[in-house]
């Protein structure tokens, strides 16, 4: 490969990668969630989309902002089954702040782990 197609191959991965953030923080609620599906009649923030957001952003570079709004959201937000637990957990995590986890939260992280080991157990 040429170094002239090597640098329009990288402008090219550039350009998207800087219009995937700008699509992303679109997707950023008032509150501080993201809602995939947000548009101006509607906007309902969740975990699930909030995760696979940082995700994203974490994994383009780009600088996570309105970072104590996340935050906010994601400690006022309750989960509503293990799959809202595992994204609230992992999404304060990949900030670097799993010691805001809620100990209720932990508790039922464990209860769960406990579930699995057993299920596995009778495999």
């Amino acid at each position: 490969m040429t170094d002239a197609r090597v640098a329009s191959l990288h402008a090219k991965t550039s350009i998207a990668v800087a219009k995937a953030v700008a699509y992303l923080r679109a997707k950023q609620s008032y509150n501080g969630g993201f809602c995939f599906y947000k548009y101006a009649y509607l906007d309902q923030p969740n975990l699930h989309d909030t995760y696979h957001a940082l995700q994203a952003l974490q994994l383009s570079g780009a600088t996570i902002s309105r970072r104590d709004e996340i935050l906010l959201y994601l400690a006022h937000t309750e989960p509503l089954d293990a799959s809202d637990l595992f994204y609230s957990v992992f999404s304060l995590d990949s900030l670097g702040q799993f010691s805001m986890v809620p100990p209720a939260h932990m508790t039922r992280v464990q209860a769960l782990r406990v579930k699995c080991l057993e299920a596995a157990a009778d495999v």
